[in-house]
């Protein structure tokens, strides 16, 4: 089992080096637990959207976010592709991101078996599954 302590900002930093995030998210900002970036829509009106995600729990692998909607980004998102993937829905305010089937489906030999936000930090600990 393995233990790493990894901050938010971390993690975005990670995504970006690695290509991992759309071009569709800009302006992407970190404030200890919460996360606010610019939404790119694909349409005219409106051409883009401010989102703010704040991480509340990990729970039987799936993380889960609340959002600050207002009727119109909830609109955009709930149309929009990213909630069309299988390891991610959108109910209300909330997201659900299912890290586990991303983990598996990328094959990287790793379970994860706690992820909580401690001291500005998030706390995963995982094990390997190969």
């Amino acid at each position: 089992m393995a233990e790493i302590y990894i901050s938010l900002a971390e993690i975005v930093d990670i995504l970006l080096a690695n290509k991992l995030l759309t071009d569709q998210l800009s302006q992407i900002e970190i404030d200890d637990n919460m996360i606010s970036f610019r939404y790119k829509t694909g349409h005219a009106f409106p051409a883009h959207v401010d989102i703010s995600a704040q991480f509340l729990k990990f729970e039987k692998g799936v993380a889960e976010l609340a959002i600050n909607t207002s009727w119109l980004v909830e609109k955009v998102l709930k149309h929009s592709g990213i909630f069309k993937q299988d390891f991610i829905q959108l109910a209300g305010s909330r997201i659900s991101v299912d890290l586990d089937f991303l983990i598996k489906n990328k094959e990287l030999g790793i379970m994860l078996e706690k992820v909580e936000f401690i001291n500005h930090r998030f706390q995963i600990i995982f094990y390997t599954t190969k």
